[in-house]
């Protein structure tokens, strides 16, 4: 009679001992980097317009939906560079300041050891402060693209290099900002450094 009862007992304790695989907690953590922005498309078609890029810092969240498997990963960042107007008009030497907030899906599509490499894509909203008398602020959606390399350094910590591309219109300022002339599609480069740790 006792072996009969030992035999649900085992049954269930190797049940439990599965379960939790598949029910652990989802990884997530915090990110921060920074690099350099480098402003691809000029504002007028003579070329004698253009906003010159700078340094950028970025930050944000990110989570892996999959509790499984580590391969994608979600982001929410946040990103600031300082740019500034180069004319022949009235207003060259005015910064403008680009926010980006959006959110990425980053995959990572080969791995080895400690090392691994990704590719991600998203969007969100660019927001453009002028630094002008007007101190016009206006927000367009953007796209973003890019390529990463990641070094798994602690288990906890990871550090990464990135590259990114984005693409946004300009248009719309008030005709008095020193931007209220140019309608244009702008695009970008950037190439930072950073780390994300995990919570």
């Amino acid at each position: 009679m006792r072996t009969t009862c030992v035999f649900p007992l085992v049954a269930l304790a190797c049940h439990l001992a599965a379960t939790p695989a598949t029910a652990q907690r989802r990884a997530r953590g915090v990110y921060v980097d920074a690099g350099d922005l480098t402003t691809i498309a000029d504002l007028n078609s003579a070329g004698t317009a253009f906003l010159q890029g700078g340094l950028f810092i970025e930050g944000g969240l990110w989570w892996q939906p999959i509790a499984t498997d580590s391969s994608l990963t979600v982001q929410g960042d946040f990103v600031w560079n300082r740019q500034q107007l180069h004319t022949t008009n009235a207003g060259s030497g005015t910064n403008v300041d680009l926010f980006l907030y959006g959110i990425n899906l980053d995959y990572i599509y080969w791995a080895h050891r400690r090392i691994a490499l990704t590719f991600s894509g998203g969007g969100g909203a660019a927001v453009l402060h002028v630094w002008d008398t007007t101190g016009a602020v206006h927000a367009q959606p953007f796209a973003r693209f890019g390529l990463g390399a990641r070094y798994q350094a602690r288990r906890r910590l990871q550090l990464f290099l990135q590259t990114f591309g984005i693409v946004y219109d300009l248009r719309d300022f008030p005709s008095n900002s020193v931007l209220g002339s140019y309608s244009r599609r702008q695009s970008a480069a950037a190439i930072g450094f950073g780390a994300a740790l995990g919570l």
